[in-house]
């Protein structure tokens, strides 16, 4: 049987990365590819999502003797005063496009309340990707938010059908553990990580008016699922053991984890 040698991942900013050309350049395809409409549709796009959001973009890098690699992958986050709860971040955000005011980025920096919004996750390298790497690098992020942040909610795509199934279903959404077998990937990926079904919505994920154009990359799916991670009275997130440490990479403090 083969061992898979673990290897060390660091957790930095899209911001801190803003004079790196190479690897902004590998993370514009990447998040273009992924989502298509909501990904960057050329520089000019990237730069501004770097300036407006950059220190809320999370990218994992990889880390070989103690020097800063490629990036591996990308979780862009926000954040919204909505105590964990879907329907007051629908009613605050009727969309995802509210969210990101259009794909412009514009008011992340300003950004305040107790729940993290997790957008969109990206992993950039196949071969980490086969490594389980999105659920290291998700509560590696999770584990660097300020205290003050209490809840995460996810904005994860669903088929139709999965989301038809849910409305038309009798059974409460805290119930559906149950069929956790039955959830999408998506959904199963951030389940298995500790995250709770909390809403759903039909059509919350549509392109901006004029970006349709861009097409949908590979996730064309326009219902979201809500998951919801929460922090335990100490302070903890639930159901994740980051494995989270401190290193000095280059003069900088930063958070590592292994995958």
């Amino acid at each position: 049987m083969t061992v898979t040698a673990q290897r060390t991942m660091a957790i930095d900013t899209l911001y801190n990365m803003r004079d790196e050309r190479r690897a902004l350049a590998t993370i514009e395809c990447g998040l273009r590819d992924e989502w298509g409409a909501f990904g960057p549709k050329d520089n000019s796009e990237m730069n501004r999502m770097v300036d407006g959001a950059g220190n809320r973009v999370y990218v994992g890098r990889e880390v070989l003797d103690r020097q800063l690699g490629s990036p591996l992958i990308v979780l862009q986050t926000g954040v919204a005063d909505v105590k964990g709860e879907p329907h007051r971040l629908t009613e605050k955000h009727p969309t995802y496009c509210h969210i990101t005011s259009g794909e412009t980025w514009t008011g992340f920096g300003e950004m305040k309340g107790d729940t993290a919004l997790l957008l969109q996750i990206t992993t950039l390298d196949e071969d980490a990707r086969n490594n389980g790497i999105g659920s290291v690098f998700r509560g590696g992020v999770l584990s660097v938010l300020d205290d003050s942040i209490r809840w995460a909610l996810t904005t994860t795509p669903v088929p139709r059908d999965f989301y038809d199934k849910l409305v038309s279903s009798a059974v409460p959404l805290e119930e559906l553990e149950h069929g956790v077998l039955a959830f999408p990937p998506a959904v199963r990926f951030h389940y298995n990580g500790g995250g709770r079904i909390a809403g759903i919505s039909g059509n919350y994920k549509l392109p901006y008016a004029g970006r349709e154009q861009l097409g949908c990359g590979r996730q064309s799916n326009t219902a979201v699922a809500f998951l919801r991670y929460s922090r335990a009275p100490d302070g903890k997130w639930t159901g994740i053991d980051t494995g989270a440490r401190q290193m000095n990479i280059v003069g900088r403090e930063m958070t590592v984890v292994r995958y």
